[in-house]
């Protein structure tokens, strides 16, 4: 049965909720994605109604148009496509990168050049398990790490890359679980997804406790806490930014479903 037959919409009520001073209460739209998709690992915006969606165990990219939850396009990165942990997506000009837990970043020109694919070693996978991707303020690639060695162990962690350069990514972000637990009540932090906010800040989501933090451009935590309606969100391991502001998630499904969830602003 296709996907298109079986599409399912969800319209859920934002009731009882009391997000932070920026959130406006609304609507979110949520949509069942296919198969291939169980197992999806990062987001991307490719126009004000589409987003970019890989999985986890190999580089083939879904383009999803958000108003109707529909895949308008498959692209494969590489003839067959490139398998690896995949964590994350950004989208840098007219270039598709991809990003795997050890840090490998993968790239090429979007949307016609997937058989023509580049790759180079960021540096951090000695430091860190990479779990997300997106562009940074200053144009560079902004790396989020998970499982994390050392002082920022449960902390959070970011690195800066730039793609043009030889030049390892270095560290751009670095709070310690002390300095999170002080604002938002946890000492446990486990990120699963970046993105870049219009004032040049950072939302991070966490799968695990279901928890975001909203980061200053200066890194600092302006506010977090839990997700709104954490039981809508199974394991949350992409977030994206639509041009006109509304926030993109995507779920694993584990052993159901992965399901993409479109809010009318960020947390």
């Amino acid at each position: 049965m296709s996907f298109d037959s079986v599409r399912l919409l969800f319209v859920v009520l934002l009731a009882g909720c009391a997000p932070p001073p920026e959130a406006k209460a609304g609507d979110v739209l949520r949509y069942v994605l296919p198969r291939e998709l169980v197992e999806i690992s990062g987001l991307a915006a490719t126009g004000p109604n589409t987003v970019l969606a890989v999985a986890d165990e190999q580089a083939l990219l879904f383009e999803i148009d958000v108003s109707n939850g529909t895949v308008v396009r498959r692209v494969p990165l590489g003839t067959p496509p490139l398998r690896g942990d995949f964590e994350g997506i950004a989208l840098l000009g007219d270039v598709i990168h991809v990003i795997t837990s050890r840090g490998e970043l993968y790239w090429a020109r979007w949307p016609d050049g997937g058989n023509a694919v580049t790759r180079r070693d960021s540096g951090v996978g000695k430091r860190c398990e990479i779990e997300g991707l997106a562009v940074g303020a200053d144009g560079r690639l902004v790396l989020l790490c998970k499982t994390i060695k050392g002082k920022f162990k449960n902390g959070l962690l970011v690195f800066a890359y730039d793609p043009e350069s030889d030049v390892s990514a270095q560290v751009y972000i670095a709070l310690t679980s002390d300095e999170l637990a002080a604002r938002i009540g946890t000492s446990r932090f486990n990120p699963s997804g970046i993105e870049l906010l219009p004032d040049g800040g950072y939302l991070v989501v966490a799968a695990r406790q279901k928890m975001f933090v909203v980061l200053s451009s200066e890194g600092e935590v302006r506010y977090g806490g839990v997700m709104p309606h954490p039981d809508m969100h199974r394991q949350t391991e992409g977030v994206t930014l639509l041009p006109d502001g509304r926030m993109v998630l995507a779920d694993e499904g584990g052993k159901g479903e992965g399901v993409l969830s479109v809010y009318d602003h960020v947390f």
